[in-house]
């Protein structure tokens, strides 16, 4: 789904434009939706996919490609299973009433996991397979990140990776490696280079995922193949 990151350094992901935030049991009854489940949009991107689409402040998204969404981090991590410049079909409630929209997804490319070349190397040297963004305003909103927490969003996985093995997903933060905490994506691959350095085969990441935090242990298997 995303681009090869041991060929770019970095991950394509689809992109729609929307500012969106959970719906709790009041902005439910105050918005008469049926639920509390969905995202809601807050705001449109002038001239986004989302714009050209239709889609409009108030509305709340449903579903992705008839995946449900229940809440803002459904929905960014459902786009950017999107292939930019693939056509998505996003169903949604307006004014109680259901709409489908064809909408024709752009590409946002994420800062590159590895900055720049040194970066680079370590992403394809320890396989890890990640792909990682700073923590801003517009990633806080799409993957319903609580407003104290610091470390790197995981923008993307790459198939088949140590990543997807052990069960990091896109949305999820790293805030620590090993026993070290991490404010930054620049910050996260110099530690993972130095713990890939230091430990070889495995790799212990502190991840936070839907509010929760724990360890996970990535295996990376024989590091010093070319």
């Amino acid at each position: 789904m995303f681009a090869e990151l041991e060929k770019t350094g970095h991950v394509a992901r689809g992109f729609l434009g929307v500012t969106t935030q959970a719906i709790s049991p009041a902005m439910a009854k105050a918005l008469h939706i049926p639920q509390n489940k969905g995202a809601l949009v807050a705001s449109v991107e002038d001239g986004s996919p989302a714009s050209k689409a239709g889609v409009e402040p108030g509305d709340v998204i449903v579903s992705v490609n008839g995946k449900p969404v229940t809440n803002p981090r459904d929905l960014a991590i459902d786009v950017a299973n999107v292939k930019p410049g693939e056509t998505s079909s996003i169903d949604l409630l307006r004014d109680g009433a259901q709409k489908s929209l064809s909408v024709a997804v752009a590409e946002q490319a994420y800062d590159q996991v590895a900055q720049q070349d040194q970066s680079a190397h370590a992403e394809k040297r320890g396989k890890v397979g990640l792909a990682l963004a700073p923590v801003s305003p517009e990633t806080r909103s799409q993957f319903d990140l609580p407003d104290n927490v610091k470390g790197a969003v995981v923008a993307g996985v790459r198939p088949g990776s140590p990543a997807e093995a052990a069960g990091i997903e896109a949305g999820d933060v790293v805030i620590g490696v090993g026993n070290h905490s991490v404010a930054t994506p620049e910050e996260a691959v110099k530690a993972i280079r130095a713990a890939i350095k230091d430990k070889g085969a495995s790799l212990a990441l502190r991840i936070m995922h839907n509010g929760q935090t724990s360890y996970i242990a990535v295996p990376l298997g024989n590091e010093n193949e070319g």
